[in-house]
């Protein structure tokens, strides 16, 4: 599988570790520092995004041109942002939670 990290924090660097465990391509690391790079990425199968809301446009309009697929765990969206993302879909399938933790999966069923 071709991955694109969106977002190189403890949470970046965790998912890379565990790509490369699985024997997965990581085809770029995108943060704040180097967010124009979405610009000319090619299609990958995935976007894990554990960014920042500042960076969904870049990543949103990377979205849109290549139909990559989007797993999001960035915190701290608000409306605009839940809307773009609900936007996204028509391009390709997206999936967000503000927290991936198991515990807390739990806690919302109970």
């Amino acid at each position: 599988m071709k991955i694109v990290l969106s977002g190189y924090g403890k949470m970046g660097k965790m998912l890379e570790e565990q790509a490369a465990l699985r024997g997965h391509e990581i085809l770029a690391r995108i943060d704040i520092d180097n967010v124009d790079d979405f610009a000319s990425l090619p299609k990958a199968d995935a976007v894990l995004d554990f960014s920042h809301p500042g960076m969904l446009p870049f990543l949103a309009e990377y979205i849109r041109r290549t139909g990559t697929a989007l797993c999001s765990g960035t915190t701290a969206f608000g409306e605009q942002e839940y809307q773009t993302l609900g936007q996204l879909a028509e391009y390709a399938p997206v999936l967000h939670s503000a927290n991936y933790s198991l515990g807390i999966a739990v806690f919302r069923k109970m």
